[in-house]
């Protein structure tokens, strides 16, 4: 991690589980770009914005690296997990699907070919909290081809004591 897209103590393995996954159901080698930081609404990723900047810097030095090295990229996908800032901030549906339709245009410009989304999960301490997130997550997948669902069952983390803190 560098810039603005800094976190020193992330504990997770999301990404390379789903990489892991994908390549056990696939048979098709992955590589993950990571540009994540915790905590943060989506107006964090604004299009205009210096963690979208440094995003498509990281994205577009893998594709150069694996083009230069001799890799065919077959498909290229933004994996989006986040939200729980927005519901926490009581951010309307609507509000949130244009602003991830925002982002995910500008990473369309730069050749990903669909989000796949990971919905968001409830609040530990107060179950209704996010599900203007999740609705909104929810609906953008079933709107658009440019989104896809690829699993729900964060919903049940909370209820069954997956979850190290209230998100």
């Amino acid at each position: 991690n560098r810039g603005v897209i800094t976190e020193n103590s992330k504990t997770g393995s999301m990404v390379p589980a789903i990489m892991n996954s994908y390549y056990e159901y696939t048979g098709v080698p992955i590589v993950g770009v990571s540009a994540s930081k915790g905590g943060q609404s989506i107006d964090f990723w604004t299009t205009d914005g210096d963690a979208m900047t440094e995003t498509i810097a990281r994205y577009t030095t893998a594709k150069n690296y694996l083009t230069e090295n001799g890799y065919t990229i077959r498909h290229q996908y933004m994996v989006w997990c986040q939200g729980e800032t927005d519901g926490r901030l009581e951010m309307s549906v609507d509000t949130y699907k244009t602003k991830l339709q925002n982002v995910f245009n500008e990473m369309k410009e730069q050749g990903v070919e669909k989000s796949l989304v990971i919905r968001i999960g409830n609040n530990r301490d107060d179950a209704e909290k996010y599900d203007d997130i999740i609705l909104a997550q929810t609906e953008l997948c079933a709107e658009s081809d440019d989104f896809a669902m690829i699993t729900g069952k964060l919903a049940g983390f909370a209820e069954a004591g997956l979850m190290k803190d209230e998100a």
